[in-house]
């Protein structure tokens, strides 16, 4: 009998935030005011397994990333007491993220009697990406506010089983071991939305597809991608038109 497992986990967790907090005093004249924030991260993640022995073999490959950005350029309000900030140049509130998530399972097993084999590839992303400016400018040029993502999210499985033939029971054995598989995706996409807190976790028919056919061998895979991803821009609702540029 040969059982073989592996598990990874990554959880990434990334702040880019470049921001004139609420509250601060600012007044008087200047050139250019420029905030910006430019983030970029990657996060792959590998499982892979493999088992053999006589009698029934079991190999089982699980990864899981969890990942949250978040990116922010922002010109914060201010606190009452200071005046209007007269600008000679160019205003802007910039942010920008290009994220990549890469998971990657695979399981084998091959025995003399029976094998199964199990692979799980989970995603869980979230991405914000904010630009805002909050307080009262005059006399800019140029007024950018811009917030863009880019996320690339892949999840990739890959199982394979192989045992003795069976003229009866295959069907039953693959039908049990669809069970586990079910059973064991739902346990890890708990664990990994309970550590990002913000995606509901998919059902047991979304994650797993199972296949049986006339043989003692059991191949299961799963891949499966959660990505909430949301970029916002704005200017302060008592905006002012700015004095165009002189050519």
């Amino acid at each position: 009998m040969g059982v073989g497992a592996s598990f990874a986990l990554n959880i990434l967790l990334a702040d880019t935030i470049a921001e004139v907090q609420n509250g601060e005093t600012m007044s008087g004249n200047t050139g250019h005011f420029l905030v910006s924030a430019d983030a970029a991260s990657a996060a792959h993640t590998l499982a892979e397994n493999g088992a053999s022995g006589g009698g029934t073999s079991v190999g089982a490959a699980i990864g899981i990333a969890v990942v949250e950005n978040t990116t922010r350029a922002r010109i914060g309000t201010d606190s009452g007491s200071g005046g209007t900030i007269t600008l000679g140049g160019d205003l802007g509130a910039t942010a920008s993220l290009d994220s990549t998530v890469l998971t990657t399972g695979s399981g084998s097993a091959a025995g003399s009697d029976a094998a199964v084999g199990v692979a799980l590839s989970l995603n869980i992303a979230v991405n914000k990406t904010e630009a805002e400016i909050g307080r009262s400018f005059t006399g800019a040029h140029e007024v950018d506010v811009k917030a863009a993502s880019k996320a690339t999210v892949t999840a990739l499985s890959k199982a394979s089983a192989a045992g003795a033939s069976s003229d009866t029971n295959g069907d039953e054995e693959g039908g049990e071991a669809s069970k586990d598989s079910e059973q064991e995706t739902n346990a890890q996409s708990d664990h990994a939305t309970s550590r990002a807190g913000t995606t509901a976790k998919p059902d047991s028919d979304a994650q797993s597809k199972a296949r049986s056919d006339a043989s003692d061998d059991t191949g299961k895979e799963s891949g499966r991608n959660s990505d909430g991803s949301s970029s916002k821009a704005g200017l302060p609702a008592t905006a002012r038109p700015c004095r165009p540029r002189s050519r």
